[in-house]
């Protein structure tokens, strides 16, 4: 298994999923365990021996991305593991999300 480590971006896009569930659909519970689902799937994607996703190199250096549900993972492989860039969902615009000098 690869080492996950989420940027701080998508540490707060994480905290914001969990609020918006926990608002929409009024229980901690069901918040938790979508985010949670996120985690394991990012855990998955680790996991693979081989390069998941789609190249967004228009988007970023290195940087992949895979659909969950409504949301798109971006995530980047480095030596020894998997980053976490962001977790956006899907209807945003992408270019406004990762326009930011360094990307």
């Amino acid at each position: 298994m690869r080492f996950v480590r989420y940027l701080d971006a998508a540490e707060d896009d994480l905290n914001a999923i969990f609020d918006f569930v926990h608002v929409q659909s009024r229980s901690a519970q069901t918040a938790l365990a979508f985010v949670e689902s996120i985690i394991d799937r990012v855990s998955a994607i680790a996991d693979q021996p081989f390069e998941l996703g789609r190249d967004r190199i228009e988007l970023g250096h290195g940087l992949r991305s895979l659909p969950f549900g409504k949301y798109v993972l971006f995530f980047r492989y480095t030596d020894n593991g998997l980053e976490v860039v962001r977790i956006i969902e899907g209807h945003r615009d992408l270019d406004a999300q990762f326009d930011a000098p360094g990307r």
